[in-house]
């Protein structure tokens, strides 16, 4: 069908396909694009960041991913977790 979705390493689907495009997860997160706009969902296929990006990357070990809202010009997004 030319959409993306996610499989396991055994090739089981854990999210349907359904996005125009993807990239794989990092920091449990994955940038996914729709209507021409990327946001982020987690594994279980819940979308974390609304799709708002005209480009997104990949979180590093420290939970900051480069994220475009105007082709061409990047800056960090980062990861903030609730405190326990």
């Amino acid at each position: 069908s030319g959409l993306w979705g996610f499989a396991d390493a055994k090739g089981k689907v854990f999210i349907e396909p359904q996005y125009e495009n993807a990239k794989s997860f990092s920091g449990h997160m994955a940038a996914v694009c729709m209507d021409g706009k990327w946001g982020f969902v987690n594994t279980d296929g819940k979308l974390v960041i609304d799709y708002q990006y005209a480009d997104a990357g990949y979180f590093n070990t420290n939970g900051v991913c480069f994220v475009s809202v105007i082709e061409g010009s990047y800056f960090p997004i980062t990861l903030r977790f609730p405190q326990k």
